[in-house]
């Protein structure tokens, strides 16, 4: 009986120290359980807060840079209504700078009006020619005359006025032609024509069509159509050129304005984020450190718990 009541005894005190010991595992277990609750709670709070201020950093540069790009776009909004406007006459003006162009070339070269010089482009248009044609035979008449003016007087054409200056290249081709006319057509006109125009003789022979009669019918065609081109025309297309000159520096002056609104803001944003770097390296340091400190906390319930037991 002894032996049994001393078992007794003694497996009471055991049960006793495991219950007490039991209930000072789940204390600790409920202390370390709120203070790894609380560390997660301000884990979170301190996470949240750091990632906002951030994000909100973030937001205040890319708006800066936002504003400077929407000042820009409104402007080269205006500008390509501008362009595009001139863009869909874009054909129609190259034309008529052609036109005026051609007219201006050929009153220089022959010495004579943008009006005449008109004139003589509907003439030879109306003979299958082209105001190139007319330009080579004036370079060829004038080449010749400057060599051989003496050939020009023996055959009866007359180079220079009364003074002593030279006629307008208009002239001397039209009594160039009036010569060639009268020759029988062939290898007599083509020897003296080569003799008046050299070896472009060739390709320039189409300018005797341009008779009196055919250049008085271009001159009312031109003033019936509007293609004769005035002083004014000249003035025109003068002022045309600058304008699209000015047209370019603006467009240049876009760009350059452009780089100065953005550049200063990406600059301000680039050397931001190289400040940034070592706060959001912090900011995911101090996230990893704390679910450290939280397996730490667990690791220490289960050995407190192993202990006590």
């Amino acid at each position: 009986m002894s032996d049994d009541n001393k078992v007794s005894v003694e497996f009471g005190a055991k049960t006793d120290d495991l219950t007490q010991g039991t209930d000072k595992a789940a204390a600790q277990v409920d202390r370390t359980t709120n203070k790894i609750t609380e560390d997660m709670k301000k884990m979170s709070a301190d996470t949240v807060a750091a990632v906002k201020e951030m994000q909100g950093q973030i937001t205040g540069h890319f708006n800066t840079l936002s504003t400077a790009i929407n000042k820009i776009t409104g402007f080269m909004g205006i500008m390509a209504g501008v362009l595009a406007g001139g863009a869909a006459f874009k054909a129609v003006i190259g034309e008529t700078n052609k036109w005026t162009g051609e007219a201006i070339a050929l009153s220089k070269a022959l010495g004579v009006t943008t009006e005449q010089a008109s004139t003589l482009n509907v003439a030879m248009m109306m003979t299958g020619s082209s105001s190139e044609t007319m330009t080579a035979a004036s370079n060829a008449l004038t080449r010749q005359v400057r060599t051989s003016e003496a050939a020009f007087k023996g055959m009866g054409i007359e180079t220079r006025d009364g003074s002593g200056h030279l006629l307008s290249m208009s002239d001397i081709m039209t009594a160039a032609n009036a010569h060639l006319l009268t020759m029988k057509a062939g290898i007599d006109r083509n020897t003296e024509g080569q003799r008046i125009y050299g070896r472009q003789w060739a390709e320039i022979q189409g300018i005797l069509k341009l008779t009196p009669a055919v250049m008085e019918e271009a001159r009312k065609k031109a003033q019936d159509l509007g293609l004769m081109v005035g002083e004014e025309n000249v003035k025109q297309m003068k002022a045309f050129k600058l304008g699209m000159n000015d047209i370019k520096l603006i467009s240049e002056s876009v760009k350059v304005q452009i780089g100065n609104a953005v550049m200063p803001a990406l600059v301000e944003l680039g050397r931001w984020f190289g400040q940034i770097g070592p706060e959001a390296i912090g900011v995911v340091s101090f996230a990893i450190k704390a679910c450290v400190s939280v397996f730490q906390g667990l690791a220490f319930v289960a050995i407190a718990v192993y202990e006590t037991i």
